[in-house]
Order: structure tokens, then sequence, then C-alpha cells
């Protein structure tokens, strides 16, 4: 059950590089955080690993088998994708949005049998959107959407999540539910991998974290293995110091004022 991108190129144009020569793998049982600036090639990696689009260089295999090779379905059982930016072309209620995750595993009639109306409704549970299930989801909030769609990506029952930004409509309290509901996720076996950009979610959560940087990854390990300035600076810009987190131990990412530049971490 391993998803892994070899060697992968993608470009927009000949003068919009986005991967180069990039390698990387999902674990089962691992939450692999994606991070890097604005234009660094996080979303596009998502997108190939999903077999979103076609890399002219490399390969994105899926237990060895390149993703061109599954049917429709078969890596929709496989593969769950959540993208960044998200919209219904119809005013489907939450519980409806949510049922979209089922696709893969209905029959020639496409009805929901009673085993998907209990994932619906366990996924739902998770993401603590069941109050909202009959709600359309236009009268939502930001953030209560961002919910469903969550919980959409998780009633796949897919072995590999890809999430690009989830949390970004999210306030602080949800966007440490979602991630701790992704470790656990994780902890059930699955591969898991999530776009962020807010390191230092990423550094409590994730176990593993690959910084990009141009369309490569620079740097690839444990929190403490890439939160060090050494890596940061390069690729952030002088303006940022690391620090030790008071509660957890792990390492804390601070945006330091003009003034406060330095090259040292904080105490």
């Amino acid at each position: 059950m391993t998803l892994r991108a070899d060697k992968i190129t993608f470009a927009y144009g000949p003068t919009r590089p986005a991967l180069r020569q990039v390698t990387i793998a999902m674990r089962p049982g691992e939450l692999l955080g994606v991070i890097g600036p604005n234009g660094s090639g996080k979303s596009t990696l998502l997108r190939a690993l999903a077999g979103l689009i076609a890399c002219p260089d490399g390969c994105v295999c899926l237990d060895d088998a390149p993703l061109v090779s599954f049917g429709r379905k078969a890596l929709a059982r496989r593969i769950a994708f959540l993208p960044q930016n998200t919209e219904a072309a119809f005013e489907f209620t939450c519980e409806e949005i949510v049922a979209l995750g089922r696709f893969p595993y209905l029959g020639g009639l496409g009805f929901l049998g009673g085993e998907d109306l209990a994932v619906v409704r366990r996924c739902m549970e998770q993401t603590d959107t069941l109050s909202l299930a009959g709600r359309p989801l236009g009268s939502l909030s930001g953030g209560e959407r961002q919910r469903i769609w969550i919980a959409s990506i998780l009633a796949q029952s897919a072995d590999h999540l890809l999430l690009d930004e989830p949390t970004s409509a999210l306030d602080i309290q949800h966007q440490a539910e979602v991630f701790a509901l992704l470790q656990t996720v994780s902890r059930q076996g699955n591969a898991v991998a999530v776009v962020a950009h807010d390191l230092n979610l990423a550094a409590q959560f994730c176990d593993r974290l690959a910084l990009m940087s141009v369309g490569k990854i620079v740097c690839e390990g444990t929190p403490d293995e890439v939160m060090r300035l050494t890596n940061l600076a390069p690729v952030y810009g002088g303006n940022v110091a690391v620090a030790t987190n008071p509660v957890t131990g792990g390492p804390l990412v601070v945006v330091l004022a003009a003034e406060r530049l330095t090259t040292e971490p904080l105490p």
C-alpha cells in the first residue's frame, strides 16, 4: 500500500516549471506534512500524487503500478483528494455532499446502501458536522463548508488521503481538531499527506515533513530535523527564528520583525 512519486517533473508552460525531479513516498500509518512558501510546488505535487496531472518525466506508482493503469473507480477507492478550492455544482445538502464520497462503491443503480449511510454518518460525527446534515451547503460558513468536504473524502474510505490546505478557512480550534483527526486516521493504517502553511501545526501533528522550494524537496524528515533555521531561512527568508515550544517540547517557528532579525535560534 505505497503511493510513490519517483523523479517526477511538471511544468505549466515553458517558463513555469512546478516540479523538478521530485521523489517522495507516502507511508501507511503516517501523517506527512508538505510545507513551503507560495509557488513552491506543494499543490502540484499533491495533484500529481492523486493522478490528476500527467508528469512527462518520472512515474507516480501505487503498489508499484503506474496510476494510469488504474480505472477511475478503482483509483478512487485507493486515493482520496481534497483540493484547495471546492465548489458544488448544485445546491446539495451537507449529507448529500458527504455521500458523494461513496461514489466509488455504488452499484449500477447508484443507490446508497445501509453500510454507505453508516459511513456517511460516522464521517460527519468525526468532523463535528452531523448537526448540519440537512442544511444546504451554501448556507454554511467557510469553515463549516470545509469540514463537510473533509467528511466527504473520509467517506471514500481510501487508504491514501491527500488534502491541500484543509484548515485554511477554519478557526484555531477546528484547525487543531482537523489535524488531530488526520493524525488519528493515519494511526488506523492510512497514509495521509497534507499541504500546510501553518508550520507550527505541521510540527505539532505531522510525523514527517517535506519542505519544498522552487519545485524541489529541499529537506525531508521529522519535524525536529526539518524545522531548523539552516533549513527554513534559505526558503522563507531571514526573518524566521526557531524556538522550543514550551508545551509540546517540539520546534516553534517565529516570524521576527525587521529589528529582531537574527541568524541564531531563539533560546
